[in-house]
Parts: C-alpha cells; structure tokens; sequence
C-alpha cells in the first residue's frame, strides 16, 4: 500500500477511515450527522476530516456554523458537480 504523506506528520498516513469520512460528510453536509453515522463523536470526526486534509496538501470541506460544504477539490474528489451541492 502507498502511503501518502504531503505537507503530514511522519506518523500519519491515509488510511481508509479518512476517505470513509469523507464520502459521508459529503452525502451528509453536517459534521454531527456524519460522526452519528460512524458512531464517533463530532470532535473525533472533526480531527480525521483535517488530518485527511493535511495529508493530501488541500482543503476539502468549506466549513460554517450550519453545514459543511464540499470545497472545490472536495467536490472533484467525492466525484459530484457544484449542482449536487447547491
């Protein structure tokens, strides 16, 4: 397996939990919905959507008091156009 490590810590590497949280935050739109989902608390969720960011070099997630919206290179990685996400 490749491990990706842009702009990371040495101890961190991409690991399928990252991307699962991911693609779920991104059907979701809500950090709290999505972390229920995975049956982790928010601020765990919270934790692996900014530590797969840091991994990939990039920000996915638009985040604000009410959604988390997918950022352009989120949109293009969860596979989805700018009007699923309207």
């Amino acid at each position: 397996m490749t491990e990706v490590r842009s702009g990371a810590s040495s101890s961190e590497a991409l690991e399928l939990r990252h991307l699962r949280a991911f693609v779920i935050v991104a059907e979701e739109l809500n950090f709290r919905r999505a972390a229920e989902r995975l049956y982790i608390t928010q601020p765990a969720f919270t934790r692996q959507i900014q530590a797969l960011e840091r991994l990939i070099g990039c920000q996915l997630l638009v985040r604000s008091t009410r959604i988390g919206e997918a950022h352009g290179s989120g949109r293009s990685a969860a596979g989805q156009d700018s009007a699923d996400f309207a």
